[in-house]
């Protein structure tokens, strides 16, 4: 069973690729688009909206809650007024 984890592992460790800086640079840029691009909020007419395309929507304002948390409102596409919490 050992030696089946361990060729196993081997096997994962060769398969590794050197990363040059360019590749690095790369690699992080592209995480970073990622995460601006990650989904955000979605409306009950399917949109969905990353951070970037959220902030682009039409600003109606701001709610405080009960314990404090800031919502802030924007009106999708559809018409349809979201919420969604910043703190």
């Amino acid at each position: 069973m050992g030696g089946w984890l361990l060729n196993k592992k081997m096997r994962e460790i060769s398969s590794i690729k050197a990363i040059t800086s360019k590749d690095h640079r790369a690699y992080i840029n592209s995480a970073m688009r990622k995460k601006k691009e990650r989904i955000i909020k979605r409306c009950s007419c399917k949109k969905k909206y990353s951070l970037e395309a959220w902030k682009a929507l039409k600003y109606i304002g701001e709610m405080t809650g009960i314990d404090g948390e800031i919502a802030e409102l924007r009106d999708c596409s559809c018409g349809s007024t979201m919420l969604f919490i910043i703190s």
